[in-house]
């Protein structure tokens, strides 16, 4: 699905106005990225020279795409038994080996979107510390009454 403004920049870019193309797109950051992910597309119907040949090229991509995604389909079942799927995907962070999942006993912060905060491991040792500090100083006192 395309953005109105995505929407209007391919119609301004297939109809060989590129510089108008690129003024609706240049307010966005991903703008510029939006015509190198289309460029091959957009360049092929700007190559058409009437209707029929927009729609027999669109089916010539549609079909092309299918192909793709059914080639990349089965190659996801057959891999499905290693331990990372696509090539180039990058292993798990060591982190995840190590996460010892959520004690219940800790109370977990909330951000202001009501998302869970995730101590890094320096908070953790930080808080720890404090802990220690905390019971050392209760300690402290009721040794001394």
């Amino acid at each position: 699905k395309l953005t109105c403004a995505e929407a209007a920049a391919a119609t301004l870019y297939i109809c060989g106005k590129k510089e108008a193309a690129r003024e609706v797109l240049k307010e966005f950051s991903w703008g510029e990225e939006f015509f190198h992910l289309n460029k091959q597309v957009l360049d092929m119907y700007a190559s058409c020279e009437n209707a029929e040949e927009v729609v027999c090229k669109q089916n010539e991509w549609l079909e092309l795409a299918q192909k793709d995604q059914s080639a990349q389909q089965q190659y996801q079942d057959d891999s499905a038994d290693r331990e990372h799927g696509m090539p180039g995907e990058l292993p798990p962070d060591e982190d995840e080996y190590d996460y010892d999942g959520y004690d219940s006993g800790e109370e977990m912060k909330l951000d202001k979107f009501g998302n869970f905060i995730v101590p890094s491991k320096e908070e953790e040792e930080e808080e720890e510390d404090d802990d220690e500090e905390t019971s050392s100083e209760q300690e402290e006192g009721i040794s001394e009454s």
